[in-house]
């Protein structure tokens, strides 16, 4: 890719870090790639395992901007992690509208090591735009449209 595909590539990247800020982990909206590594120095990361599911469909360049035919899978909207799981907000479904694509009802569960765990599905309110994880309460947290703004929790005792 050039250098400007890439750069576009990595802005549409969400990411997160271990709770003991030792390790990394990341999905990309615009492809299907995850990874999953450690954070060797504040200036050196290793990535032991790259996992790439998919690459940009049809993508064209206009401007800035690096845009994928309107059938592309978008992925990843949001990251985020506890100490032993890491929380990809999940979109999956074909970019069709750009505001639509930040919205989702999918959570897909990790690994530290890069394993798919389990994929969690947040039927009452399918719009979530965010997630964060509360290690206290062990539940994610984030913003849901249903069609205005609200705050969305979701408990993970008896699920992790």
């Amino acid at each position: 890719m050039e250098s400007f595909t890439q750069q576009a590539i990595y802005v549409n990247t969400s990411y997160t870090i271990s709770p003991s800020k030792d390790k990394i982990a990341f999905g990309t909206d615009e492809t299907g790639i995850y990874g999953f590594g450690r954070i060797i120095t504040r200036d050196s990361l290793h990535f032991d395992k790259i996992i790439p599911y998919y690459s940009i469909k049809n993508y064209k360049m206009s401007g800035p901007y690096v845009i994928p035919d309107r059938t592309h899978i978008q992925n990843v909207t949001a990251a985020t992690s506890s100490d032993k799981y890491v929380f990809f907000l999940h979109h999956g479904g074909e970019r069709w509208e750009v505001f639509k694509s930040i919205l989702s009802h999918r959570i897909l569960v990790y690994t530290w090591d890069g394993e798919p765990y389990k994929m969690l599905t947040y039927k009452e309110n399918p719009n979530l735009t965010t997630i964060n994880y509360d290690p206290e309460r062990n539940i994610l947290y984030g913003i849901a449209l249903n069609p205005e703004s609200q705050y969305v929790e979701i408990e993970l005792d008896g699920i992790l």
